[in-house]
């Protein structure tokens, strides 16, 4: 029976959950309120490393997952994008997509599926409402949860389709009449799962659901559950098979996602999501130098040591008959062990943390009253303060990535990523980028090295400002640097950059023009970063190619030829051209020098022959060299100077150094 005192901490308990996920969707509002924008994402994903292998153009995984799933919507074959993973999360973020035109809303809308059902679950092991609520406002505090409610994921339905399993064999446990159906929706969901992430964890779980349902039913009734899985795994792939596959076919792509898995030469750190847990610190998969995890908290630790101590009144207490909390014992331990022989990450432990608190709170239930009410509330004002300390909008990330498309000049990036909304200037995303890429062609701009100095903001307030130094360097060995200072502003809750014309070259406006006036300087050979010499007499070519007018037919036979008389890689040229250059321009690839020899090739050198041999490739421009350096003139539309930057060599050893 339920006291009066334990009803009001039960509507206590779940008013604050629906405030937190309403606290949650006010401070995410920016990126719930964001159309998506199928043509930038299109650009992204075309031009990042999953179609160019060196583009530093990095699509993240919530990017590439919202992309994919929008294809797949619109009827692409599922194996057409991002392979190694199967649909079902895929397709439900593109369901959002169409839908909602945000793919954020399957993820609140599982997120919140995911607290309901680890309330029921809660509500069957423990048979306490109030248990069952607490376990619940545990977890919709926790920081991963809340991450994975606001982004583009494939774990809130990897997550979501497991505990719909657990549930469905619990009521069916309850409700014999109609056991047929409740366990054919359950292994349904166990199907779905195995068709959301890699089927890794699937021959454990559908072990421990054979056993934990032959306790309870007749063995007849496995057929029905086998039944309910395969149902739940072909069914994501209808579109498949309507495309003319078949099951030989659907067989061969699961054995190639798992041959992805099983011969990937990434390094693996076997303690990564101990370390997580217990220090909040991830080893990097490349390096293994450790780095904080944002969403850690210090409920995992503890959590998972009441997990271990439940462990003797789980298997070696006689009247503890609870299969349940035994099979989730077994899970979260082969689950952490598996993890531990693979390449992992933090979001891994996304699928056993609920399963964790669960336990957790299962062994403190027999602590004494007066202790379980001070632990309470310690563990809930904790979890709100960290939640609180999650949710704050820090412009570090904003400023890291603006730095990172300055510096590798994706200004339709910083356009549609960093700029606030309220601030952009007159101009379309496309029109802003070529621009900027204009003014820097005009300047003879070709690397760009930012150096931050200081970063100041007022987080009530909602300003801010960076200040940093931008190095600009020509196609050759001149070198110019301007100090700036941009200013940071909340949108949304969101910190964005306020745009001003001056963050990419001083004194800059639109009706301005930019030229470059030579000027003298003292005659040294040029050295580059290969150690390549190139005197004041050698006469250097700049050889460049326009995307848009290389023939497909004979591209690769180019790129075989571009590589063979400049050293670089056919991926190294391929990707100059294709990663971010924009509609109508060149992509110059690498400078030549004369050669005395009119026949041979040389590396490095061109020579009428090789002129000829170009010249067969569509596309292609050859341009003589100006070696004088010269200093960045700005002028209005009457031709009037407004601003001279001085540019200077950049002298190393007694040589003009270029890179």
């Amino acid at each position: 029976m339920i006291t009066a005192i334990n009803k009001i901490f039960i509507y206590l308990g779940v008013s604050l959950i629906v405030l937190n996920i309403l606290l949650l969707i006010y401070v995410k509002r920016d990126v719930f309120l964001e159309k998506y924008d199928v043509s930038y994402w299109k650009d992204r994903y075309e031009h990042s490393q999953y179609q160019l292998p060196i583009s530093k153009r990095i699509i993240g995984d919530d990017g590439l997952y919202a992309y994919a799933g929008y294809r797949l919507v619109k009827g692409d074959n599922p194996f057409s994008i991002n392979v190694d993973k199967p649909p079902v999360g895929k397709y439900l973020l593109g369901l959002s997509i169409v839908i909602f035109h945000n793919p954020l809303f399957y993820s609140l809308s599982l997120s919140i599926g995911i607290l309901l059902s680890v309330y029921l679950i809660s509500r069957y092991l423990f048979d306490d409402q109030l248990t069952a609520v607490f376990t619940t406002l545990v977890l919709s505090l926790d920081s991963l949860f809340l991450n994975n409610a606001t982004s583009a994921n494939l774990d809130v339905a990897y997550v979501f389709f497991l505990l719909m399993n657990i549930l469905l064999l619990l009521i069916a446990q309850n409700n014999q009449k109609y056991k047929n159906i409740l366990i054919v929706i359950c292994g349904l969901f166990l199907g779905l799962f195995t068709e959301t992430k890699p089927p890794i964890l699937f021959p454990l779980i559908f072990m421990l659901d054979t056993i934990y349902i032959l306790r309870l039913f007749d063995k007849k009734i496995i057929p029905v559950f086998i039944l309910g899985i395969i149902t739940g795994m072909l069914f994501p792939y209808v579109n498949y098979f309507h495309l003319g596959n078949n099951l030989i076919d659907y067989l061969k792509i699961h054995k190639y996602m798992y041959s992805i898995y099983s011969q990937s030469k990434l390094p693996i750190h076997h303690d990564a999501l101990w370390r997580v847990i217990f220090t909040g610190k991830f080893p990097a998969i490349d390096s293994g130098k450790l780095s904080p995890v944002s969403e850690w908290s210090i409920n995992w630790p503890f959590s998972l040591i009441l997990f271990f101590l439940s462990l003797k009144r789980l298997f070696f207490n006689r009247s503890e008959k609870n299969f349940i909390l035994k099979g989730m014992v077994i899970f979260i331990t082969a689950a952490i062990l598996f993890y531990s022989f693979i390449p992992s990450y933090p979001r891994y432990l996304s699928v056993v943390i609920p399963f964790i608190y669960i336990l957790a709170i299962y062994y403190a239930k027999n602590f004494p009253k007066k202790y379980i009410y001070a632990v309470t509330v310690i563990i809930i004002l904790y979890s709100f303060v960290n939640a609180f300390r999650f949710l704050s909008p820090n412009p570090n990330n904003l400023i890291q990535n603006f730095y990172y498309n300055y510096e590798n000049f994706y200004f339709q990036d910083i356009y549609e990523q960093n700029l606030a909304k309220s601030h952009l200037p007159a101009l379309n995303r496309n029109d802003f980028r070529n621009r900027i890429d204009s003014i820097y062609r005009q300047a003879d701009i070709k690397k760009i090295i930012l150096k931050p100095e200081t970063i100041d903001f007022n987080q009530s307030e909602g300003t801010g400002k960076i200040n940093f130094t931008v190095e600009y360097k020509n196609q050759l060995f001149g070198k110019f640097s301007q100090n700036k200072t941009v200013f940071l502003l909340k949108e949304n809750g969101v910190w964005k950059i306020q745009f001003d014309w001056n963050i990419f070259l001083d004194s800059y406006l639109p009706q301005y023009s930019v030229s470059i006036a030579d000027k003298n300087q003292e005659e040294l050979p040029l050295i580059d970063s290969q150690g390549n010499i190139y005197l004041p007499t050698d006469q250097l070519y700049k050889i460049s190619v326009d995307p848009e007018k290389i023939s497909t037919s004979s591209e690769q036979e180019m790129l075989s030829y571009l590589s063979k008389i400049s050293g670089k890689s056919v991926l190294q040229i391929q990707n100059t051209y294709l990663e971010n250059v924009p509609s109508g321009q060149y992509a110059s690839l690498f400078i030549l020098k004369e050669s005395s020899s009119s026949n041979k090739i040389e590396q490095g050198a061109i020579n009428n022959n090789i002129r000829n041999n170009l010249s067969l490739y569509h596309g292609i421009k050859i341009e003589q060299l100006n070696i004088q350096l010269g200093d960045i003139i700005l002028t209005d539309k009457e031709g009037n100077v407004i601003s001279k930057t001085t540019v200077v060599g950049d002298m190393r050893n007694n040589y003009w150094y270029i890179d």
